[in-house]
């Protein structure tokens, strides 16, 4: 229940790239049918995908977010996805197997701390440590 003291907030901006596997756009399929793009990966980046389908009439989503941003990697490596969203720059490992990476965007993360907690700074280093487990008191 909110208290009548003001609470302190950090705010963050993570990047979001899709990764698109570029095997996967070697030109049009011989069906007739729409072809089926497999995406799997950040959840955020699945909310971006699932507006393109409804705009892309000649193409059909298959969208799978739970394994979020490290299954999107692990997918784009073991070749199950044509794209993929990830929540941190792709590493060199990822770019050397065949995808691309495009910034479509930034998410907003905040940070909210009670007034009554002692913490009187929280810097994004502070924040860092603290979701990596390096920081835990």
């Amino acid at each position: 229940m909110p208290s009548s003291s003001a609470s302190r907030t950090t705010a963050l901006s993570s990047p979001l790239w899709a990764l698109p596997l570029l095997a996967a756009c070697t030109g049009p399929a011989a069906d007739p049918e729409p072809p089926t793009l497999r995406t799997i990966g950040s959840s955020t980046v699945g909310h971006f995908i699932r507006d393109a389908d409804e705009v892309y009439e000649g193409s059909r989503f298959v969208i799978d977010t739970e394994p979020e941003s490290a299954g999107g990697v692990r997918a784009i490596l073991e070749r199950t996805a044509d794209l993929a969203g990830v929540a941190d720059r792709p590493s060199s490992e990822v770019l050397k197997a065949g995808a691309a990476a495009t910034l479509i965007g930034r998410d907003a993360i905040a940070v909210i701390v009670h007034a009554d907690n002692p913490l009187s700074a929280l810097t994004s280093s502070d924040l860092r440590g603290i979701f990596t487990g390096r920081i835990e008191r």
